[in-house]
């Protein structure tokens, strides 16, 4: 009898020991709800971010990949093609790679609005090349976009990066002193 109640006591023993560990190692709800939160706020965050308006000279990281535009100017247009709109705007753009894959930037992913909203057109009659770099891991690229847009002293530049599944896009306000 007493080996019974001995097995008995040790048994119970391992019972208790286990809900002891159930309860530290199953988390509460509470620390669930503080899980959804944070993801709540890591969401809000990137929502932030992609509704936020950046300035010129501003560094945007957009999932490792970094892109700056360092100066927006008018610039003289070709001698033998004029603009249909009446100003080249160049926007000189400068890129990171800070992943590590390679990536792809260039011209198309940029779109240029006027101050009423109206998308503006690529001035495709310089004899440079516009932006346009295979940027591997690590490396860095630079390069100018130019678009035919009505004269006025503000823009807005739209970066939609189609490097990533879901491109989102990104603003970029652009103001010219005239």
């Amino acid at each position: 009898m007493k080996k019974i109640l001995k097995i008995l006591g040790v048994l119970f023993g391992v019972f208790i020991l286990g809900i002891i560990a159930l309860l530290i190692l199953v988390p509460s709800p509470e620390e669930s709800v503080d899980d959804n939160q944070n993801t709540d706020l890591q969401e809000e965050q990137a929502e932030d971010f992609i509704n936020r308006k950046f300035k010129v000279g501003e560094v945007v990281n957009y999932r490792g990949l970094e892109m700056t535009v360092t100066k927006a100017e008018f610039t003289e247009p070709n001698q033998y093609i004029a603009p249909d709109r009446g100003k080249v705007l160049t926007i000189h753009v400068d890129t990171k790679n800070n992943t590590d894959k390679r990536h792809y930037v260039e011209d198309i992913q940029f779109k240029v609005y006027d101050e009423s909203g109206t998308a503006t057109s690529y001035y495709h009659a310089y004899d440079e090349n516009s932006l346009e770099a295979y940027m591997d891991a690590g490396k860095r690229g630079e390069g100018k976009i130019f678009f035919d847009v009505p004269v006025s002293d503000k823009y807005e530049l739209i970066w939609t990066p189609t490097t990533f599944d879901n491109p989102d896009s990104i603003t970029i306000e652009i103001e010219i002193e005239m």
